[in-house]
């Protein structure tokens, strides 16, 4: 049987997946992680220890929803102590922002500009250097609630607008292709399915693919 390691359970997008794999991926284990006490097993990315379920010990398919600054320094030490012939492929969330904020003037857009593209590069030199098969899924904004718990982007936005006639919206800020979290996991359960099937061996093969939803809003 092969594994799934998922690391960001916590997030709306991680409860989702967990609620969803099996649909997808029926003979399948998921092991999940997070930092947050109440979702998975307790583990900080940026913690010099390690759970002893973050061992591998069938082939196994990583997928990480936690912010890409946070999980490449992880994997980057991580990599040197496990088994690597058992890594099916790895799925790592990262932003579109990496391609809209490249040359905005904005210090704050900026700096999101350069932390993605670091680290995407850092994942990149180790993609090549051990030959890992890995797929960079670059997001929009997501959006969505999971029973009572709420997003604070589209849903914030939305109660402003039932509540006043107007709402305070910067101009000029282009259009936005926000995803609801439920697409994301879809696309992240068919490419985690391709892997999980697929008996070929893809070494230092690189997937990078921009996602937004179906809907633009200005």
């Amino acid at each position: 049987m092969s594994e799934i390691k998922l690391f960001g359970v916590s997030t709306k997008a991680g409860k989702y997946l967990k609620k969803e794999y099996k649909k997808y991926l029926n003979q399948t284990k998921l092991v999940s992680f997070s930092r947050s006490c109440n979702s998975g097993i307790y583990f900080d990315l940026t913690s010099p220890t390690y759970p002893k379920e973050l061992s591998l010990r069938e082939e196994t398919l990583l997928i990480s929803l936690a912010p890409i600054w946070l999980f490449v320094p992880f994997l980057k030490s991580y990599i040197k102590l496990i088994n690597r012939e058992k890594i099916k492929g790895i799925i790592i969330t990262s932003s579109t922002s990496i391609n809209t904020k490249k040359y905005t003037w904005n210090k704050f857009d900026k700096k999101l500009y350069s932390e993605l593209s670091y680290w995407e590069e850092e994942l990149i030199k180790l993609n090549k250097k051990y030959n890992l098969e890995v797929t960079i899924i670059r997001t929009s904004l997501i959006y969505g609630d999971i029973g009572f718990e709420e997003d604070k982007n589209l849903t914030f936005l939305i109660k402003l607008m039932r509540k006043f006639i107007f709402i305070p919206i910067p101009n000029e800020t282009g259009i936005r292709q926000p995803i609801h979290y439920s697409q994301l996991i879809k696309c992240i359960l068919k490419i985690s399915n391709s892997y999980i099937q697929s008996s070929k061996k893809n070494k230092g093969k690189l997937n990078i693919i921009d996602i937004g939803g179906d809907e633009e809003l200005s």
